[in-house]
């Protein structure tokens, strides 16, 4: 309770929000937090982001449950190291897993960049706001790509990105586009 006035600024461009939704910190270290999103949908799960000091975000995974069920297979696993004193992650073994869990992270991004940039005026801090976390996610997801063997992610996960390129708000089509490319997604 005592960190959630730190994610509350009288400047709303400045507030760490999801859609003009606060998010609550429920899990942290000393300059980052995993947060839920306050007064979220009924009966949906709420998606687990990460905010980093900087005031930088992104998802993380797509709910608490898709979270924990990571964490827990990853320390099956193997996956995990807490021999320093913190969760050193081996992004090989953690990789799949977390894509088994969070297959759908791209479809949270998207709709929530398409709500972010509907409510965004043009070159303002909320629409780069939306972009970085965007882009974020996209290096998030490439960085789990890497790591796979076949270095290709399945067209479900992607799927998202690929409607998106029918969008009719240009920014989102560039966005996506870009994403796809960053991905190295190669239509079949």
């Amino acid at each position: 309770m005592e960190v959630f006035t730190d994610f509350v600024d009288e400047h709303e461009d400045c507030a760490v929000n999801y859609i003009g939704k606060p998010l609550f910190p429920i899990f942290g270290t000393d300059a980052t937090y995993l947060c839920i999103v306050g007064d979220w949908e009924e009966k949906t799960p709420s998606p687990i982001f990460y905010v980093s000091e900087i005031i930088e975000t992104n998802h993380s995974f797509v709910s608490l449950a898709s979270m924990m069920l990571t964490a827990a297979e990853s320390l099956q696993a193997n996956a995990i190291d807490f021999s320093k004193g913190y969760a050193e992650w081996d992004d090989e073994k953690c990789s799949p897993i977390y894509l088994k869990y969070n297959s759908n992270i791209l479809e949270l991004s998207v709709k929530a960049l398409k709500q972010h940039l509907l409510i965004a005026e043009p070159d303002s801090v909320a629409e780069e706001k939306a972009k970085n976390t965007f882009e974020c996610d996209i290096h998030i997801l490439d960085w789990k790509r890497r790591n796979l063997s076949s270095r290709q992610l399945d067209s479900e996960i992607v799927e998202p990105l690929i409607i998106a390129l029918e969008d009719e708000d240009k920014r989102v089509r560039n966005l996506t586009r870009w994403g796809l490319e960053e991905l190295e997604y190669k239509f079949e």
